[in-house]
This record gives C-alpha cells, structure tokens and sequence, in this order.
C-alpha cells in the first residue's frame, strides 16, 4: 500500500477538462522495477493535477463483502450501488490476472452559488454536481496514466489495464483509504490530504504487481 500525495489542480478550476497528452517516447522501454515505475506515474499525475494517487493490492476482500451483505440484508445498502458485494469486492472479477489497482482522487472548486430572487423555489446541490461533469475528464486522465504505462511496459492496453470511473463495482472510497491516499471522514466523504473532501475518484485495474 502505498499513495503520494499531488499538487491540486481541480476540474473545477477551467473550462474543458482536457488532459495533457501522453508523453512521446520514441519507442517501448524495458519494463523497470515496481519502485520506479510508480515514482514515474506519480510524476505524470501530478502533470495531470490529480490530488492523490494510490496503490493497493489487487485481492479479494472478505470482510468488507461482509460487512456489504449485511448491509444489503437490512435495506440500509444505496439502491444506485451494483447489488452483488461479491462482485465489488473481487477484482479479479474485473479484470482477469489483475495484481494492483491505482487509486486516483481529482479535486473540485465549485463554483459559489449565484444569489437567488427571493419568492423563487430554492434548493440544494452536490457541490460536485455545480461544475462540469467530470467522468470524462477523470477518465481521460487515467487513460493516460494506462496509455504511458502500457508503453513503457511494452504491453498491450486492452489486455492489461481497464479504467473505471464510477461505472464499474468498485467500493472506491474503501480501496483510497486502503492505498493510503486518503481515509473516509466523518461526513462518509473521501478526504485527501491538500484537497480535503473536494474529491471524485477513480480505479484503473492492471496486471502489473506495483
């Protein structure tokens, strides 16, 4: 397990939600030791202004299935959740010879709320719903985390990497405090060190042991 923490650089902050392009290499490097190959994904992560970028082992964990069934058993499990903790809690079941998972946290400044007239309806927001959405410019990001390392690995990417942004069965807020990158506060929010809970999160899962 194992995490370092970025320079902020939220997708709050600009219009578009590009990210920078995958740095050229004239051709595919040897693979390099785990150590290394982490501290250069660190490096283009904080090219790409994510908040927080951690490592974790790719296992079954048993008792946070547990802990989900039971959940499930007494009604109290979020209906948008996929329904089999098995499958969450397996990911091997994501993608097959898969040995670690890279954790990734992108921080958000939403915007201040505009003043409303007064006798209009009022109502409240998530604070991440105000800025622009960002499963695509997250996304991208992790693409291109996938596509260096792909290269520098000498590997093909379909086989060997899947990127998931809030569409796959990932319990993400678990596998960050799990990676060391962040822990889950009080409010049941992911909180990253220099970000805070201004935070969205997402998985790439990889067959390469780091």
């Amino acid at each position: 397990m194992e995490a370092f923490l970025l320079a902020q650089g939220g997708f709050g902050l600009g219009p578009g939600g590009g990210a920078p392009a995958c740095p050229s290499q004239s051709a595919a490097q040897p693979p390099c030791p785990p150590e290394k190959l982490k501290a250069e994904l660190r490096r283009l992560a904080r090219r790409l202004g994510l908040a927080a970028l951690g490592f974790v082992e790719a296992r079954r964990w048993v008792r946070l299935q547990e802990e989900l069934a039971r959940r499930v058993q007494e009604g109290t499990y979020p209906a948008f959740c996929e329904r089999n903790p098995a499958l969450r809690c397996d990911p091997q079941q994501w993608l097959p010879g898969a040995r670690s998972l890279w954790v990734a946290a992108w921080p958000y400044q939403p915007p201040r709320p505009a003043p409303q007239p007064a006798g209009l309806p009022q109502g409240r927001l998530a604070a991440y719903a105000i800025c622009p959405d960002y499963h695509r410019g997250l996304r991208r990001r992790l693409e291109v985390l996938v596509r260096w390392a792909a290269r520098r690995c000498a590997l093909p990417p379909e086989a060997h990497f899947r990127v998931l942004v809030d569409t796959g069965p990932p319990v993400e807020r678990e596998l960050l405090r799990l990676s060391g990158a962040g822990v889950v506060g009080k409010n049941t929010c992911a909180f990253v060190p220099q970000a805070g809970s201004w935070v969205v999160l997402g998985v790439v899962v990889s067959t390469l042991a780091l």
